[in-house]
C-alpha cells in the first residue's frame, strides 16, 4: 500500500485536481456506506453498514453526506474495467457532495458545523460520496447558501462546474469579440439533462444569452421553465435544420453531434463549439481507453485538436472555434455557482432522491438515461 499511496501522492502534485493523496481508514470508527470489489453491472455495488470510516489527513475535512449526487460518469467507472490505478478497489461511488463539517484541519477555513457542497476528484481515490462520511480537501467546497436544500446543493457540483468551465472561454471570446453578450444566440443539446439544465439557466439567467434548448417531448415545458426561448424536440425536429447561425453550441452529447454541428450552419463563422468529454453510454465494456474522463492520451488529442482549430481560426482557416471540457474540482467555482443560487438565478434540479441503501436503483435509473436534472442519494 505504501507504494500505492507514495504514486498516489505523485500524481497529485502533477494533477491535484484529478488526483488525490491516499485518505487512510479510521482503525476506530465505521460508517453505512455502498461499495464495488470489482467492477461490472449493478449487481457489484454493495451496501455495508459498517465500512470503516476515512480518517483525514492535515489536508482534508470530514464531511457528513447529506446528498449526493449520481452522475453517469460513476456508472462508468463501475462499469468499464478501468486501471486501479485511476480507481483503486473497493471503491465508494461518487464525485458530488453536500453537508456537514463535522471535522477540520488547522487553518482550514471552514470549521465543524459549517454547510458545504462541493465536487471529489474523479480519479485516484477509493473514497467517494455514497456514505455517511467522506474525506474532501477545503479548496474543493463552497458553503451551502442558506436557501438551498442538501439535495439541490448536493446535486450540482460536478455539472455546475462543467457548464461553468465549459462556458467560461466561449463567452470570454464572444464578449471581447462582441463587447457584450446582448443578443447572442446559443444552442444547448440535451438542456434538460444534469449539465444541460444549468447550463440553460447560466446563459440565459445569468448571461442574458438567447437559449434554444434541445429536449424529448415531455421535457419541453421543463426546459422554457429553466429560461430557454426556443425548445425543440430531438425527437420530431433535427437542429441541424432548425438552427441556423448561432455563436455558441453547448453539447453534452458530443460523441453524437459534433460532426453534424461542425459539418453545417449550425454555428455562424467564428462561433464557437463547447464539446464536453463524455463517451456513449451504451458504450461497450472495455479498458480504461473506453472512459474519457479517465483516458490520458485522449486529453491530449483532444487539447491539440481544441489548439489546431484556434490557430485556425486566428488564421482564417477553420470556420468555427472548439473548446473541450475536462471538468475538475474547483472551490472558486462552488463558490460561483453558490453565489447564483443564493441570487436565485440558478436552482437545483432534482428528479428523484434514493436511500444509501438504494445506491443501484439509482445508478439503474441514470443509466437508462432521458432524466429531468438530477438524481441525488441521501444517506
Amino acid at each position: 500500500m505504501a507504494g500505492k499511496d507514495h504514486l498516489y501522492g505523485a500524481l497529485a502534485r502533477v494533477v491535484p485536481s484529478r488526483f488525490t493523496p491516499h485518505v487512510p481508514d479510521d482503525p476506530q470508527a465505521t460508517m453505512a456506506a455502498v461499495r464495488y470489489a470489482r467492477h461490472g453491472g449493478l449487481e457489484v455495488l454493495e451496501f455495508v453498514a459498517e465500512h470503516p470510516r476515512p480518517q483525514p489527513t492535515s489536508r482534508h475535512m470530514l464531511v457528513r453526506v447529506g446528498a449526493a449526487a449520481v452522475n453517469p460518469v460513476d456508472f462508468k467507472l463501475r462499469r468499464d474495467q478501468v486501471a486501479e490505478l485511476a480507481v483503486p478497489l473497493p471503491k465508494i461511488p461518487g464525485t458530488d457532495l453536500a453537508g456537514e463539517v463535522v471535522s477540520a484541519p488547522p487553518g482550514c477555513p471552514f470549521v465543524p458545523g459549517d454547510r458545504v457542497f462541493g465536487m471529489m476528484p474523479l480519479l485516484g481515490t477509493r473514497w467517494g460520496s455514497c456514505a455517511e462520511f467522506v474525506p474532501v480537501e477545503a479548496r474543493f467546497v463552497a458553503r451551502t447558501p442558506a436557501n438551498c436544500s442538501d439535495a439541490d446543493a448536493g446535486s450540482l457540483p460536478l455539472v455546475g462546474l462543467t457548464a461553468l468551465q465549459g462556458l467560461a472561454p466561449a463567452l470570454k471570446a464572444l464578449e471581447r469579440e462582441r463587447g457584450t453578450l446582448a443578443g447572442c444566440r446559443a444552442l444547448v443539446q440535451a438542456a434538460s439533462g444534469g449539465t444541460g439544465s444549468v447550463a440553460v439557466q447560466l446563459l440565459a439567467r445569468v448571461h442574458g444569452v438567447e437559449v434554444i434548448g434541445t429536449s424529448g417531448p415531455a421535457k419541453l415545458d421543463f426546459v422554457r421553465s429553466l429560461g430557454a426561448a426556443t425548445v425543440l424536440d430531438y425527437r420530431s425536429q433535427d437542429f441541424v435544420e432548425h438552427v441556423r447561425g448561432v455563436d455558441l453550441v453547448f453539447d453534452p452529447l458530443g460523441y453524437r453531434y459534433a460532426e453534424r454541428t461542425l459539418d453545417s450552419e449550425v454555428l455562424r463563422r467564428g462561433g464557437h463549439y463547447v464539446h464536453l468529454a463524455s463517451s456513449d453510454w451504451a458504450q461497450p465494456r472495455a479498458t480504461l481507453g473506453s472512459i474519457r474522463e479517465a483516458r490520458p492520451l485522449a486529453i491530449a488529442r483532444d487539447y491539440a485538436w481544441q489548439a489546431r482549430t484556434r490557430v485556425g481560426a486566428a488564421l482564417g482557416m477553420s470556420r468555427v472555434r472548439v473548446h473541450h471540457v475536462f471538468v475538475h474540482p474547483d472551490g472558486a467555482g462552488m463558490a460561483e455557482l453558490a453565489g447564483h443560487l443564493e441570487s436565485g438565478a440558478l436552482v437545483g434540479c432534482v428528479e428523484r432522491r434514493f436511500a444509501l441503501g438504494q445506491v443501484a436503483e439509482a445508478h439503474a435509473h441514470v443509466e437508462a438515461g432521458h432524466t429531468r436534472g438530477k438524481v441525488v442519494v441521501c444517506p
